[in-house]
């Protein structure tokens, strides 16, 4: 009789110590390599012992095959060494981010732009560049929640790796298929410095403007099915955005852009939404262009009346939008008294939250169609029906803060939440005297916690780039 061993130790000629092992597991951190790509920095665990230090590690590994004095480390394959450290931060940013905790639903995915969450979770296990990319946004939220300076400089590193692998993805289209690149993109978001100031706003319009041009390299051909399109419908409300921002119509507004995407897909509510949206940008480029004319002329006088024409073609389209695709969303304010509901025990669903969000969308749109109306069209601002007073759409958008507040709501809120608010505060910080309304201090209930003081960052360095600003926003 012979003692056992493995064919692998007798392939190898080497003797086998028999079943008899003690197994040390090893994990896997981050670290930088001399070339600037990043590496597995692996801790060891056995029964007895933690070696902290990666060299002690490598010199027990070496001298277990070595001389066989010491336990044989088992080597996992690269995937398993680091898929537990990278897997649990992976795992604890969504149940930080998402509401619930979980990918939304089909149904959600009707009313909101966080489909691309979903995406992102099934590339992750299957493409390099997704993985690294929601690394470094998972240690980014963690670093910025702990304030560890350590962990949020792994994220930078992280963060730098997915702009090299994006920036090879640009170079060469075919390397990979677009709902990968703007996954990539949608995730570099998050690698933006929150310090609250004009400079973070101006990087977050040049991601924007970045993510513009590779579409157009594509055409919107490109994103008639699948995942492709769900990114890209999702993907346009940035470039509302970002066209009110430089008083700019997008690309996305033309109608090959509207239409060809939708071909063989229908429209959702947030799709015929946003349709109205793109529009917005152009009321605020004809906006300077009155102001450019200037007083007394019969050119300035048309200009108006075309602007003042515009305007009601859209206030159709919301109303027809509210009364049809729009009624789901828009009832949910009266469901439930969120002034009075008990914030801390509500099960809120994640399509009640993608509902929530498309109201909130459309009172920011209520207030920046009314805007234009009553500032720039020469109409007379007291002769107006009441329901086109942006302040009366600030009011609703206050009332319905506490909707967000609750435990599940999970960080997304300042992905959905922020840029409604920021319209708002905007039109109130431009037509307050003196105190701040009561509208302003419903609105302001929005920044508390780590997800609040991001938002106010946001929130500050948006106002520090107009000119003028008006009253601070969060005063």
């Amino acid at each position: 009789m012979k003692r056992p061993s493995c064919g692998q130790c007798q392939r190898s000629g080497i003797k086998c110590a028999g079943y008899q092992k003690e197994f040390i597991f090893l994990n896997s951190t981050t670290q930088e390599g001399q070339d600037g790509s990043l590496s597995l920095e692996k801790e060891s665990y056995s029964a007895g012992n933690r070696i902290k230090n990666p060299a002690a590690a490598s010199s027990v590994a070496s001298r277990a095959v070595g001389t066989r004095a010491t336990p044989t480390p088992v080597v996992l394959h690269e995937t398993l060494e680091r898929s537990a450290y990278e897997n649990n931060v992976i795992d604890d940013f969504w149940a930080s981010y998402l509401p619930n905790g979980r990918a939304p639903s089909e149904e959600a995915m009707k009313y909101s732009t966080y489909g691309w969450t979903s995406v992102a979770q099934n590339l992750h296990t299957e493409d390099p560049t997704i993985r690294i990319a929601l690394l470094a946004s998972a240690l980014g939220m963690i670093g910025r929640q702990r304030n560890d300076s350590e962990i949020f400089q792994q994220s930078r590193k992280a963060y730098g790796k997915t702009l090299l692998a994006v920036e090879k993805s640009l170079r060469d289209p075919g390397k990979h298929e677009a709902h990968v690149v703007l996954t990539a993109l949608r995730l570099l978001w998050f690698g933006s410095d929150g310090d609250g100031s004009a400079a973070q706003y101006h990087r977050l319009m040049a991601h924007t403007n970045g993510t513009m041009a590779y579409l157009l390299t594509k055409g919107p051909d490109e994103f008639s099915e699948g995942c492709a399109h769900q990114l890209f419908s999702e993907f346009r409300l940035s470039q509302v955005v970002a066209g009110l921002y430089a008083h700019k119509v997008s690309p996305l507004a033309r109608h090959e852009w509207k239409g060809i995407p939708w071909n063989e897909i229908p429209k959702t509510p947030r799709d015929t939404l946003f349709d109205i949206m793109l529009e917005f940008p152009g009321l605020f480029e004809e906006s300077d262009r009155i102001n450019a004319l200037g007083g007394g002329d019969e050119q300035l006088a048309h200009a108006q009346w075309l602007l003042t024409e515009k305007c009601y073609r859209l206030h159709e389209d919301l109303e027809a939008w509210a009364e049809r695709d729009g009624k789901k969303a828009l009832e949910l304010a009266e469901l439930v008294n969120w002034e009075e509901a008990d914030t801390a025990s509500s099960t809120t669903s994640s399509e009640e939250f993608a509902m929530g969000h498309l109201l909130m969308l459309h009172h920011a749109s209520r207030i920046i169609l009314y805007d234009a109306l009553r500032s720039h069209t020469g109409s007379n601002v007291e002769s107006m029906p009441g329901y086109v007073d942006p302040r009366l759409y600030c009011r609703k958008m206050g009332n319905f803060i506490p909707f967000f507040l609750v435990p599940n709501a999970g960080s997304v809120f300042l992905d959905m939440a922020i840029f409604p608010i920021t319209i708002a505060l905007d039109y109130l910080s431009r037509n307050e005297e003196t105190e701040p309304s009561t509208e302003k201090l419903l609105l302001l209930r929005a920044f508390q916690g780590h997800v609040g003081a991001a938002a106010a960052m946001l929130l500050t360095s948006y106002q520090r780039t107009r000119k003028p600003a008006g009253r601070p926003f969060l005063e």
